[in-house]
């Protein structure tokens, strides 16, 4: 996992990880979606399932931050306010 490489191999002291508040296309991440991959991928019998314990250790240190932006692949639409709110008709 990249991730994990690049905070205990390569020492990096801190990864943004941009996130969408919400899928628009099939291949946008959410918070919940990095938290249920975390989850499934620790609970795996593999050589994986400790990376992702040290991926959760790094997001409760603040060395991997996710962050979502309410604008992001949807400010061309005009529908929302900037908080991440839908503005309704």
């Amino acid at each position: 996992m990249l991730i994990d490489h690049m905070l205990h191999q390569l020492k990096v002291e801190r990864i943004v990880l941009q996130l969408k508040p919400f899928p628009h296309d099939v291949s946008d991440v959410t918070p919940r979606d990095l938290l249920a991959c975390l989850s499934r991928i620790g609970q795996a019998s593999s050589a994986a399932a400790p990376a992702a314990g040290r991926i959760r250790d790094a997001l409760r240190a603040g060395r991997l931050e996710p962050r979502t932006h309410a604008l992001s692949h949807t400010w061309w639409r005009g529908d929302y306010d900037g908080t991440g709110e839908r503005i309704k008709p």
